[in-house]
């Protein structure tokens, strides 16, 4: 059985979606560590558990990249993969992050990787 969580709690203001200006890598990963949650093989399920853009205001459980991109982080390949935190996160998880969240039964290894990628940024 997987872990599945609400947030209504976390959810970010309009200043923590943005990557612009001040907010920092470690604020990014903060955030996306907040809203990780063990869904697969989707970016995000809404309260009723159907798939949904991890940016909009229906999700509520988010996977490590869908997390990522509620913290604000584009999605778009072109500038995804150039951001510091994939490459943080894809460290500590050992590889790529969409394989690494898929293969988890529960959220405690995604929030282990986030600790580890937010503490090799300090």
């Amino acid at each position: 059985m997987l872990l599945l969580r609400d947030l209504d709690e976390a959810k970010p203001s309009k200043q923590e979606n943005s990557l612009n200006g001040k907010q920092g890598v470690a604020n990014v990963m903060g955030v996306a560590r907040i809203r990780a949650r063990v869904v697969r093989w989707v970016l995000a399920r809404d309260a009723t558990d159907r798939p949904v853009d991890p940016q909009h205001e229906p999700a509520r459980q988010w996977c490590a990249n869908g997390a990522l991109a509620a913290a604000g982080m584009c999605l778009n390949p072109a500038h995804y993969f150039k951001q510091p935190a994939v490459h943080r996160l894809e460290a500590a998880m050992g590889g790529n992050i969409a394989e690494f969240n898929n293969c988890q039964e529960t959220v405690e290894p995604v929030l282990a990787a986030f600790d580890r990628a937010i503490a090799a940024g300090r």
